[in-house]
């Protein structure tokens, strides 16, 4: 009976027209002993189609539809994959992205001559529509501490994309996987708690997988469905966070000193989505602030002006000639 080695796990909705060249990028890896689990979101086009070549064409290819009853969504597919997936290792790939042709070997290679660690991490190069020479490249080294890698996923700031860590299967488990009631900032938080949960995680600067920059990225993230999605899953943000890593900490000063660094991440959420959309996130703020104070994230006289803030000022900020605009950016600080 197989027993793959490396489980390759990836979501998929409406990718028929792409996935392909993804597939392709894991079919012609130089390492053999994979397995590759698909599993599709509830595609309305030919994503089954092409998914089902591919199985006939390899049975390493495997693919599985999402239960009506599980939670819409990548989250929700990957975390099916996991518990479908046979190896010993777990890497996450999104259904546009790329691997380059050996980096299972490279990866499989550093993972046996440092065992000890729960993942490693490579690095990840941008392409839009060619599709480059998917050859290990050299990048550059990442010198920052583990310290200072988990407080820049604190802030929102991911240090690396899905693709680039390779997991013990048993670690991905252990941290639960992936958090299904948010539907962005999914690969933050899972960078958050695994950087929480592991010190013993290993960085190494070579390029081995391509991320696809679809060029209508930024319009995208500024339509109202996915500043909807940001406020709902900033929402359930706060309420992981305290869940995983304040309801994981036992020393009370720490849990002061993370929630001061949280803060920050809602002072940038509100800047970047909610005065880009007020009406729209008028109502999911408020309810992240009240979440907050109660939790005793803020001081009394961020109470106070956050406040001033969220059910005063937000109602008629874009009234030109009173500087209110400056007036809250003031109050936020």
């Amino acid at each position: 009976m197989f027993t793959p080695e490396v489980s390759i796990i990836i979501p998929c909705y409406n990718r028929a027209h792409i996935i392909k060249d993804t597939l392709n990028s894991v079919l012609n890896q130089s390492y053999k002993n994979w397995e590759c689990v698909i599993v599709d979101d509830g595609s309305t086009d030919d994503s089954l189609i092409v998914l089902e070549h591919y199985k006939k064409l390899d049975s390493r290819f495997r693919y599985y539809n999402r239960p009506e009853q599980a939670v819409k969504g990548s989250s929700s597919c990957r975390n099916i994959g996991i518990k479908k997936s046979k190896g010993k290792y777990i890497i996450f790939l999104d259904s546009d992205d790329l691997l380059a042709f050996d980096s299972l070997e490279n990866r499989v290679m550093c993972f046996k001559e440092t065992p000890q660690f729960d993942f490693l991490v490579f690095q990840m190069e941008i392409f839009h529509e060619e599709i480059p020479d998917l050859k290990l490249k050299q990048g550059k080294q990442n010198l920052m501490s583990h310290k200072e890698i988990f407080n820049s996923f604190l802030r929102m700031r991911s240090e690396w994309q899905i693709t680039c860590p390779i997991y013990k299967a048993d670690f991905v488990k252990k941290i639960g996987g992936f958090s299904e009631s948010l539907k962005i900032f999914t690969d933050l938080e899972l960078g958050l708690r695994a950087t929480y949960f592991s010190n013993s995680y290993q960085l190494y600067p070579i390029i081995d997988c391509f991320y696809r920059n679809d060029e209508n990225y930024v319009t995208k993230r500024k339509t109202k469905t996915f500043l909807q999605k940001a406020g709902d899953s900033f929402y359930n943000y706060c309420l992981l966070f305290d869940k995983n890593i304040i309801g994981s900490t036992n020393s009370n000063e720490k849990k002061e000193t993370l929630k001061r660094s949280f803060l920050m991440n809602y002072k940038k959420f509100f800047k970047t989505y909610v005065l880009v959309e007020m009406p729209l996130l008028f109502e999911q703020n408020k309810k992240i602030l009240r979440y907050l104070i109660k939790q005793n994230y803020l001081t009394k006289s961020e109470k106070i002006r956050f406040s001033i803030v969220t059910d005063i000022l937000l109602k008629a900020y874009k009234i030109k000639g009173f500087g209110l605009f400056r007036i809250i950016n003031k109050l936020m600080q």
